[in-house]
């Protein structure tokens, strides 16, 4: 192997490293907007309950 396809080798794989972190980020900003959209359904539905128990 010479310096030149070691150092291709290297580029790509720190670019293939860069694209899968980014990707991986995304999917747990997405998941984290899940969880709090979640909890905030949970907590609508808890109060709306709670009001109608007090009529």
């Amino acid at each position: 192997m010479t310096w030149e396809a070691a150092t291709l080798l290297i580029a790509a794989g720190a670019g293939v490293i860069t694209l899968c972190l980014g990707q991986i980020r995304e999917i747990l900003i997405k998941a984290a907007e899940i969880v709090d959209a979640w909890n905030r359904l949970r907590r609508a539905i808890a109060r709306a309950k709670r009001g109608k128990r007090r009529d």
